[in-house]
């Protein structure tokens, strides 16, 4: 999970940072999805063998598991990290799981257990965090901008040579 994790957010801050955000985002998801699937056949060869899927349908339901949801929410990404840089886009896409949760809960009619309660309690507030924290830093640097302008004007030469006139400028 943690490999996982660190690709994931490697994934996002070198999209932003390097020639590769400016590709298309449909060439960017395929090139993103073949190296994926080649380190998941890796990996797979490494632990495990692959099982023969036993029904056209379920072959069927597996391809468009894959396709639909995972090109899509991709596709997404790529254009939310675009847009809005990558660090806004990965505090939003950490509301992911809360939204998944919530679908589960309302439409699926899953129970909502304490566990569940506590993990989306988590998450939001980590994201209040994260954009309370930008918030701050701003308006911290709005503050130190005016506090400096403030010191260059008050160690302007003609107040320091009406506060201290034998000062020699």
């Amino acid at each position: 999970v943690l490999l996982s994790v660190l690709g994931y957010a490697l994934y996002l801050v070198t999209m932003s940072q390097l020639k590769i955000g400016r590709m298309k985002g449909l060439l960017l998801t395929f090139y993103v999805f073949l190296f994926g699937g080649i380190l998941l056949f890796i990996g797979i060869g490494t632990v495990s063998q692959l099982q023969p899927i036993s029904e056209w349908h379920t072959a069927g339901n597996l391809i468009l598991l894959a396709l639909i949801p995972t090109v899509v929410s991709n596709l997404a990404l790529v254009r939310a990290v675009k847009s809005i840089g990558s660090t806004l886009a990965s505090v939003l896409g950490a509301m992911e799981p809360v939204t998944a949760v919530c679908v589960g809960i309302f439409l699926f009619g899953e129970a909502f257990t304490t566990s569940i309660g506590v993990g989306i309690a988590l998450i939001i507030a980590a994201v209040m965090v994260i954009i309370l924290k930008s918030a701050f830093s701003s308006v911290y640097l709005q503050f130190f901008n005016q506090v400096s302008s403030l010191s260059v004007l008050f160690h302007d030469k003609k107040y320091v040579a009406d506060i201290h006139p034998d000062t020699t400028l």
